[in-house]
């Protein structure tokens, strides 16, 4: 029995050890939308489409900044605002159904 035991305790921490080089990790994520990951090499294209939105459909507003972008997207009661700053790298802001903030770095 405790052979048994320190195999299932070495599954255990081998799984958990490289969880996060496999789709395990990916699955589980902050980053996930409806199902999808976003990262922040994506277009906002593939962003807002992980929101449930069409890009040829979707109303936008641009605002420059001094140190980047910020594209709102929205249809419907969603809203998605994308920030891409060279300070900060990737920022997406939503409201709506699926609201929340999602600081994705940089690309």
């Amino acid at each position: 029995m405790r052979c048994l035991r320190s195999l299932c305790l070495f599954t255990l921490l081998s799984l958990s050890v490289t969880a996060p080089s496999c789709g395990i990790y990916e699955y589980y994520s902050t980053n996930r939308i409806n199902g999808t990951s976003i990262t922040a090499s994506m277009t906002d294209e593939q962003i807002i489409k992980a929101f449930g939105l069409d890009p040829a459909t979707a109303a936008t507003k641009k605002v420059n900044g001094k140190d980047g972008t910020m594209m709102t997207y929205s249809s419907g009661e969603q809203v998605v605002n994308i920030t891409r700053s060279t300070v900060t790298g990737v920022s997406v802001f939503a409201t709506g159904p699926t609201s929340g903030v999602w600081d994705l770095g940089t690309p």
